[in-house]
């Protein structure tokens, strides 16, 4: 399930580069599948329980709604923040939003001097949700 998810952000990431924007529909290709299931089995795509996937969507929407509101990230970024938030619950999503905000300084630092107006978000986001997803196997590896 992992690999797949992280396939469908790359998608994502790839489609704000491009555009400038996330579809709706893209969203909604994992958003459906991870609700039905959370619904009908009590236990997400990602085997996080109704409580922490609610917390996990709630811990998103807490952290990018400031910057929706200041007109910094857009939309689609913050939907896609509480779809992964959703998926993760709030201990992963808050890892994975940390490794966001490292990932998207380095990014910020190797365009000093490069007028830009938007960044695309989306990818990441998508990075730091997969490394989130990669790092137990990694650690697996190496133990």
């Amino acid at each position: 399930m992992s690999a797949a998810l992280i396939i469908w952000g790359a998608g994502l990431g790839v489609q704000d580069i491009r555009n400038q924007r996330i579809s709706n529909a893209g969203l909604l290709l994992v958003a459906i599948p991870a609700v039905a299931l959370l619904l009908a089995t009590g236990s997400g795509l990602l085997h996080q329980g109704p409580l922490d996937s609610a917390l996990g969507l709630l811990l998103a929407l807490l952290v990018m709604l400031p910057g929706y509101s200041l007109g910094q990230v857009g939309g689609g970024d913050v939907k896609l923040a509480a779809l992964i938030g959703l998926l993760l619950g709030p201990i992963a999503t808050a890892m994975a939003l940390l490794l966001t905000g490292l990932i998207w300084g380095a990014v910020a630092a190797l365009r000093l001097g490069r007028q830009q107006s938007r960044y695309a978000l989306a990818p990441v986001l998508v990075s730091g949700f997969g490394l989130v997803l990669v790092l137990p196997w990694l650690q697996s590896l190496w133990s």
